[in-house]
């Protein structure tokens, strides 16, 4: 394999399973609301379990323009450390978060942060 081809692969492949757990939040966001945020209304859950996925979803061209500058200046194989390292320990994370009833509403705050990344 070339040598400038194995970043963009295993770029593309990280990005996929990113993509895939974030795919998997975004189904079941309205069944998960309730573990990560508490509000007497169901509706209420539900909706920021709904605003969240929104908010992050809105951040991640930020993040790519950052990493992108960052990458002309220092070279995609070091960005792409620099970016998978973060990504992967962020989804590792939404899996240990504790529930509502353990953290109170800063598990949904732990969430939101989370998916930031």
């Amino acid at each position: 394999m070339n040598y400038q081809k194995k970043p963009v692969i295993l770029g593309l492949l990280c990005n996929l399973f990113h993509f895939y757990a974030f795919s998997l939040y975004l189904f079941s966001a309205i069944i998960l609301s309730p573990i990560f945020f508490e509000a007497d209304d169901l509706s209420v859950t539900r909706t920021l379990g709904l605003l969240t996925i929104c908010l992050s979803l809105l951040v991640k061209p930020l993040g790519a323009i950052i990493f992108g500058y960052i990458g002309d200046r220092c070279g995609t194989q070091r960005v792409l450390i620099l970016s998978l390292v973060p990504m992967s320990i962020a989804t590792a994370c939404i899996g240990l978060i504790p529930s509502v009833e353990i953290l109170g509403s800063f598990s949904g705050i732990l969430l939101i942060i989370c998916l930031f990344m």
